[in-house]
C-alpha cells in the first residue's frame, strides 16, 4: 500500500512513541514505533539528513521566490507533486 502523507508528526501515548500520519485517502493512522525508536532515528539521519542539508544549502545560496532554492521542475522543489499532478 502506498499513500501520500498530508501531515506527519511524532507523538507519545503513555510514554510510547507514535508516528501520526494523516492522509486524504484513509484519514489519520497512528503507528506505535516505540520498540524501533532508535533504529527509526538512525534511518531518519541516514536518509533525510542529506536531503535536509542540500535543501538548506539551496535556500541559502540560490535566491528564488517560489522554489526554495530549487527549480520548479525539480522533484525536490516544495509543491512539485501538486504542480505536476494538479
Amino acid at each position: 500500500m502506498r499513500l501520500t502523507a498530508d501531515n506527519i508528526k511524532i507523538d507519545t501515548d503513555d510514554g510510547r512513541f507514535l508516528l501520526v500520519i494523516s492522509t486524504e485517502e484513509i484519514g489519520t493512522m497512528r503507528v506505535d514505533f516505540h520498540s524501533l525508536a532508535l533504529e527509526f532515528e538512525d534511518e531518519v539521519r541516514r536518509e533525510l539528513r542529506p536531503y535536509a542539508l542540500e535543501a538548506a544549502h539551496a535556500r541559502a545560496t540560490m535566491p528564488t521566490d517560489d522554489g526554495d532554492g530549487y527549480a520548479l521542475d525539480d522533484p525536490k522543489s516544495p509543491g512539485y507533486y501538486e504542480r505536476m499532478v494538479g
